[in-house]
C-alpha cells in the first residue's frame, strides 16, 4: 500500500510516545530528501539538463543503469 508522508507521520504519531520518537528519529536521519534507487540501494545524483533537457536524479551506475526521475524547476509546485 502506497501512502503520502502526511498520512505515515499521522500514523507514526499514533504510536506510544517511546516508539514514536524512534520511528521518527529513525526516519529523519541521514539525507531523507534524495531518492535511494532501490536496484543497487544508493543515492540518486543531480543530472544537468543538456540541450533543452530539464535537470533530473540519475542513478550513479549509469552505464549499467539508466534510471532517471524528473525534477521539479526551482520555484515550482
Amino acid at each position: 500500500m502506497l501512502m503520502d508522508g502526511d498520512t505515515l507521520v499521522s500514523m507514526i504519531k499514533r504510536l506510544p510516545e517511546t516508539s514514536n520518537q524512534a520511528m521518527l528519529a529513525f526516519g529523519s536521519e541521514g539525507d531523507y530528501t534524495t531518492p535511494t534507487r532501490p536496484t543497487w540501494g544508493i543515492k540518486m545524483e543531480h543530472v544537468p539538463g543538456t540541450n533543452g533537457k530539464p535537470n533530473s536524479l540519475g542513478c550513479r551506475n549509469y552505464r549499467r543503469c539508466r534510471q532517471k526521475l524528473g525534477m521539479r524547476a526551482v520555484g515550482r509546485r
